[in-house]
């Protein structure tokens, strides 16, 4: 019987050691799950912070998309003027041409009509000296 008693005493110590080292792995098990609480709450807030910054970047789209329509009228605008300057050029030019062409008559007119002055004058002159010269 003591044997037995002696065999259970051993077995009892081995069951006793057997136990601290599941009272430290439980002891480390809690560490863990301390450590992976502290991270989740440490994700949680990233998470958060990431919802943000995506509403902040939402935002940020719908004002860049306003920018475009913007921009888009703006271009819109800007060619509508461009045909409307294309066309007043156009209409400038053959305005001038037409007003050139008019000039240039108005001066060969002008130059023709001192001309034709000016040869009645010489003729008279001429015809006046001949008669002159003649007597």
């Amino acid at each position: 019987m003591e044997e037995i008693l002696k065999h259970i005493l051993l077995e009892m110590k081995d069951m006793r050691k057997d136990m601290n080292h599941i009272r430290t792995d439980i002891t480390d098990i809690r560490g863990d799950i301390t450590e992976i609480r502290t991270d989740i709450t440490d994700i949680r807030g990233d998470i958060i912070d990431i919802r943000g910054d995506i509403t902040d970047i939402r935002g940020d789209i719908t004002e860049i998309r306003g920018d475009i329509t913007d921009i888009r009228s703006d271009i819109t605008e800007i060619r509508t003027d461009i045909t409307r300057l294309e066309h007043g050029i156009e209409k400038l030019q053959r305005n001038l041409i037409d007003s050139l062409g008019s000039y240039t008559e108005k001066i060969v007119e002008y130059v023709d009509d001192k001309t034709e002055a000016l040869n009645k004058r010489v003729y008279k002159f001429e015809t006046e000296f001949e008669r002159i010269s003649r007597q």
